[in-house]
């Protein structure tokens, strides 16, 4: 432990009696990763926070002392974002979770950011109410969290991403100071709009403590259909035709050719149409008779494209489908030794495209590059297999080389998981050096210390 590190330590202790600091090597070596598949990496000490206070003392003394600070809760970020220094403070934010109101009359949620997703949107479900973002990580990721990538999930296409439902946020700033955006209404137009800044900023600019979101009436019906396609060149032609009958899907999920052929390795294709080369689950909400109307039209402009268009038309078999897509992320870790999921995103009638380049880069870097994924709105997890260790540096390359293509596609290297650890050294592809600029001096204005976050992102 540095120096630093132990005044930093001591100080908070007595600062804030009664703050449970960490240093003892099993409770750090747990707050050592995340879900990205990146090496993890030991803390120096552990620090859980019991309110916004606890985090406002940890980061001024942070700041005084020069320590790096990671906020970290539920840890399932993809791009290792949660993923603390050696000689660092890993702030842990679940303890925030005692706040968690509803007011169904303005159609508000004011929650700790240490509320797990799922607790939220059950809350709201109780009052016929509806939070939209749904990352397949809901039952342990935070809003918080959410919140600091900008989470999002196959119901963005319809319903957006997290920043669409924010309304307000508390945040405390590398310096410690206390940030209030707190905000009940639907508009206002008085300054910048800091909160939306901080969304999706990845731990770099501050810690959010508070969250406020919008809430919707919940649909009265949600229901699925699964569309099989016979090639992937069908997949375009799919997507152009479900625009044109004037439905406006809640979500569009694809699975190619590679991942159904994993799938049903794996003995989870017990639903799955065997003359499929590739699926879509396309989901609708409204009222009953909307989505009766909804599932005719959308049987009716892909019967002339589709191999097979079954309608779920009760939850049982809405659920069944879902499984489906939710088994893909599993099979496909369980079929190699190594996997990577990136998360690039192309506009919508490049999703071919995209398909066809990971599959040519898989080819020619010798690695399996299945892909799945949010397919309405572009956002496609293309995935990184391999065997044997040696093969890494073929991997980086060829990651490297689907970045390149994206960008040159129109598209970007992150829709939903963020920059963090893991793309940092490709940020330059996405943002030209003037822009790159802009937002160092704007971390420099919440964090002048550098403190939080460090290597993250920005770099």
């Amino acid at each position: 432990m540095s120096s630093a590190l132990d005044r930093l330590l001591v100080s908070a202790s007595h600062a804030r009696p009664g703050l449970a600091i960490h240093t003892e090597i099993a409770l750090r070596e747990a707050h050592a990763g995340d879900e990205s598949g990146l090496a993890p990496i030991t803390p120096g000490a552990v620090i859980v926070a019991r309110d916004a206070d606890d985090v406002s003392a940890v980061l001024s003394l942070a700041t005084r002392e020069r320590v790096s600070v990671t906020p970290r809760a539920g840890a399932t970020g993809k791009a290792g974002g949660a993923i603390p220094d050696a000689d660092g403070i890993a702030l842990v934010l679940t303890g925030l979770d005692r706040e968690l109101e509803i007011d169904a009359g303005d159609r508000i949620a004011v929650a700790g950011a240490g509320v797990v997703l799922a607790k939220l949107r059950e809350a709201a479900r109780a009052q016929h109410l509806f939070y939209g973002p749904d990352p397949s990580s809901l039952e342990s990721a935070t809003i918080g969290g959410n919140v600091a990538t900008n989470a999002s999930g196959p119901s963005s296409l319809k319903h957006g991403s997290t920043a669409r439902w924010v309304r307000g946020l508390e945040v405390v700033t590398g310096a410690g100071t206390h940030l209030a955006m707190p905000s009940r209404v639907s508009k206002s137009t008085v300054g910048l709009d800091l909160a939306q800044l901080l969304v999706g900023s990845e731990g770099m600019l501050g810690v959010v403590t508070r969250v406020f979101v919008r809430l919707e009436p919940a649909p009265e019906r949600v229901a699925l259909a699964s569309v099989s396609l016979s090639s992937l060149e069908s997949i375009g032609p799919a997507l152009v035709a479900i625009d044109r009958a004037h439905v406006a899907p809640r979500a569009i999920e694809l699975l190619d050719d590679e991942a159904l052929s994993t799938l049903r390795a794996a003995r989870t294709d017990h639903a799955l149409d065997p003359r499929a080369v590739a699926i879509l689950f396309v989901e609708l909400e409204g009222s009953e008779h909307g989505v009766d109307d909804d599932l005719s039209r959308l049987d009716d402009a892909l019967s002339p494209i589709a191999i097979d268009v079954r309608l779920a038309r009760n939850e049982t078999e809405r659920e069944a489908l879902w499984k489906i897509r939710r088994d893909t992320s599993v099979a496909l870790k369980k079929s190699a030794k190594h996997k990577l999921s990136e998360d690039v995103v192309v506009p919508r009638s490049k999703v071919g495209a995209l398909i066809a380049t990971a599959r040519r880069l898989g080819v020619e870097h010798g690695v399996r590059m299945p892909s799945y994924g949010h397919a309405g709105d572009g956002n496609l997890h293309v995935n990184f297999l391999w065997e044997d260790d040696a093969q890494r540096p073929d991997v980086d390359r060829a990651m490297a080389a689907l970045f390149r293509e994206v960008i040159a596609l129109g598209g970007t290297i992150s829709g939903e998981h963020g920059i963090g650890r893991a793309k940092a050294a490709y940020l330059p592809l996405a943002h030209d050096p003037a822009r790159l600029a802009m937002q160092r001096e704007v971390k420099r204005l919440f964090d002048p210390a550098g403190i939080l976050n460090p290597g993250k992102v920005l770099g």
